[in-house]
């Protein structure tokens, strides 16, 4: 005679108690592919909402941590696009310095990306755009990423209106090509 069926909770917590035991499930078990509540059928009162709310804290934190970053990097962006602008003024430096830094600078770093010839370009014309590192950080570095900036250099014209995109972008969540398509769709037309 067979067995009676197991209901769906039985066969959930004996996938979650495999899971834990089974190496190659564990990753599962830690990202919350198998609820804790159920991998842990004797944890006490309670237990499933704190490590419900410390998963969304850590969650919170690594995002925070994730932007600091990318402000950080834009910052530094920015200063290199200022000291190219400033040289080119004061020292008469020209386009080829940046084929030359490019290929200088992916030599020291080559694990990391964002130094073609292209990016520093674009870390001039951020310079030139925004004139100020805090007007940078501000109005877009704080906001954006890299990428999504460089669409709005490319595709703007005026730093009123690039300014505008860029609280929009943020605040609504557009990715740049969104930007992009807003911008040909004359969005804002009081610019």
């Amino acid at each position: 005679m067979s067995e009676p069926a197991a209901s769906v909770e039985e066969k959930e917590i004996r996938t979650a108690v495999r899971a834990k035991s089974d190496p190659t499930k564990r990753g599962a078990l830690m990202t919350g592919l198998i609820r804790s509540d159920e991998a842990l059928p004797d944890a006490p009162d309670g237990y499933g909402e704190w490590l419900a709310d410390v998963k969304r804290r850590v969650r919170a934190t690594q995002f925070q941590v994730a932007r600091a970053a990318n402000t950080e990097v834009l910052r530094l962006y920015w200063s290199i696009g200022h000291d190219i602008l400033t040289r080119r003024r004061e020292a008469g430096w020209g386009a080829k310095v940046l084929d030359r830094a490019s290929a200088d600078l992916r030599a020291e770093f080559p694990g990391q990306s964002g130094f073609s010839r292209t990016n520093l370009h674009y870390m001039s014309k951020v310079a030139e755009v925004w004139p100020t590192e805090d007007d940078f950080v501000h109005h877009v570095g704080e906001r954006l990423p890299w990428r999504h900036i460089t669409v709005l250099v490319d595709r703007l014209a005026s730093r009123e209106e690039r300014d505008w995109y860029a609280a929009r972008a943020a605040a609504e969540g557009w990715s740049h090509d969104t930007s992009g398509d807003m911008r040909t769709r004359r969005v804002r037309n009081d610019c």
